[in-house]
């Protein structure tokens, strides 16, 4: 199979495209699993709690917002931590 230039092109940026969407925000590092999710961004489970452990913010850490209950509650199970939410 044969690919034109523009075509070649188009497959570099869908590979640009998934290799961004597989990096953890937080370390730069290839996600892993357990994986979470807040808003759009995938977070490393673990990371995400250790960022949050460490800050003692519980909020989102690209975007500030509040994290709600439920996501902390679902956080805290995964990894098997308790958070005491003030």
């Amino acid at each position: 199979m044969t690919f034109t230039r523009s075509q070649y092109r188009n497959g570099e940026k869908i590979v640009r495209w998934w290799k961004k969407q597989l990096i953890d925000p937080i370390t730069y590092e290839y996600l892993k699993r357990p994986f979470f999710k807040l808003g759009d961004t995938l977070y490393n489970a673990y990371t995400l709690r250790d960022w949050l452990l460490q800050s003692g913010d519980l909020r989102n850490p690209l975007t500030q917002k509040e994290i709600s209950n439920d996501d902390i509650y679902y956080l805290a199970k995964i990894t098997g931590t308790s958070f005491n939410k003030k």
